[in-house]
């Protein structure tokens, strides 16, 4: 199950977590200040799983870097994995 950032709640996963047996991705922003500060306390140093994309064209070169962390004390209903993605753009 994915939802965008405004569906970012406890109650919403809570069912297909709980009844359904599913899984979650969802999007954290800024709306959720309180979780977003947790998820910026990660360890992200300590990040096994990395991904790094370089490109360029359109006038620009960018950059992203996912990372994946395992996770067992998010204060979220059943988080297990946590990732960042970071954006770095520079004009051409």
């Amino acid at each position: 199950m994915g939802v965008d950032a405004l569906h970012t709640q406890t109650d919403t996963v809570r069912f297909p977590v709980q009844d359904k047996k599913t899984r979650y991705l969802l999007t954290v922003k800024l709306n959720q200040r309180i979780f977003c500060a947790s998820c910026r306390r990660l360890p992200w140093d300590k990040a096994t799983a990395k991904y790094c994309d370089r490109t360029e064209g359109h006038g620009r070169k960018e950059t992203r870097v996912v990372q994946v962390l395992s996770v067992s004390h998010l204060d979220f209903p059943d988080a297990r994995q946590a990732a960042r993605i970071t954006r770095h753009r520079m004009d051409t």
